[in-house]
């Protein structure tokens, strides 16, 4: 059987790796904010990143290319 993950569960999670996980300089209510936008874009063009954490959350939330 395939459960489906609510998306708030899953940007939770997302957010908290990153959070937890990932070096960066990122506030965790910026990386919510980053989610949310990704969330809504079709594709997504990052220049420049230094650990990975905005990366991170960019490519989880986006449904297109990163």
């Amino acid at each position: 059987m395939i459960y489906e993950i609510p998306i708030a569960i899953l940007r939770m999670n997302v957010i908290e790796h990153a959070r937890h996980n990932i070096e960066g300089w990122m506030h965790h209510l910026d990386l919510e904010w980053l989610y949310d936008q990704a969330a809504q874009m079709g594709n997504i063009v990052e220049l420049g990143c230094w650990k990975g954490k905005s990366t991170y959350v960019l490519a989880s939330a986006c449904n297109g290319v990163v």
